[in-house]
């Protein structure tokens, strides 16, 4: 059964239609990638996954149940946000993350500090740390929660070639680890091969799913890939269904 799913759904603001009449259904430990041009609506969607807007007409189901308000078992992380400015690598660790009913913590930070790579950083504010640590954080502050979900809009765009590879590998080892489904909105054909298992595509405004790509290859995925008669056959059937 699929944990997140639209079901007809459409999204209006100030009356010109971003998402029409969708049909989207997502499993438990998925990767899967949304693209499509820009303005298309994929963030909205994203938005509409997480429960932050409501649809205009149809229904959205998280395990199996009517969602009427955000859960905390999804998490998402925005493009232009990483981390709270004010705190700590820990004190945003902290904040995000799961608490029992006497407020305890649920899980390790510093286990979590050593997943995310960060040690030795952990008393850093976010302005002392490099970009790509700074996304670091953010994977961190989603994963505090242990979420059944995580929806990330964009979230590589702002790094160099290399930091994103990094940051590909290290997703790629926690999803493995964590097994939660991951729903990304990216603009990098070759991001959404690297990381994805599906790549749902687009047409222009309001967002219509077009086309929805299958990548064959195993996790864990690296550039190596790029020189295979199958990588080159998704690049071209990506862009050409766009």
């Amino acid at each position: 059964m699929a944990i997140l799913e639209l079901q007809n759904v459409s999204f209006l603001y100030s009356n010109l239609t971003i998402v029409q009449e969708q049909d989207l259904s997502f499993e438990s430990g998925e990767i899967v990638s949304i693209m499509g041009p820009s303005g298309c609506g994929k963030s909205t969607v994203l938005r509409l996954l997480a429960g932050l807007e409501k649809p205009s007409s149809g229904k959205y189901f998280f395990n199996g149940e009517l969602l009427e308000r955000p859960s905390t078992e999804l998490r998402f992380s925005f493009q232009d946000f990483d981390a709270f400015p004010w705190k700590t690598v820990n004190e945003n660790l902290l904040f995000s993350g799961a608490t029992t009913d006497s407020g305890e913590s649920t899980f390790n930070i510093n286990e979590l500090i050593g997943k995310i790579g960060l040690n030795n950083h952990e008393h850093k504010f976010p302005s002392e740390l490099s970009g790509g640590m700074r996304k670091r954080l953010a994977l961190g502050r989603c994963l505090a929660g242990k979420p059944k979900v995580i929806l990330l809009d964009e979230p590589f765009s702002s790094l160099d070639v290399d930091a994103r590879q990094e940051m590909y590998n290290l997703l790629q080892l926690l999803w493995m680890e964590w097994n939660c489904l991951f729903v990304i909105v990216t603009h990098d054909i070759h991001e959404a091969i690297i990381l994805s298992q599906r790549i749902i595509l687009s047409k222009a405004l309001p967002f219509r799913k077009k086309n929805e790509i299958k990548v064959p290859f195993k996790y864990p995925r690296d550039n190596s890939v790029i020189d295979t008669p199958e990588y080159r056959s998704l690049i071209y059937e990506t862009r050409t269904s766009q």
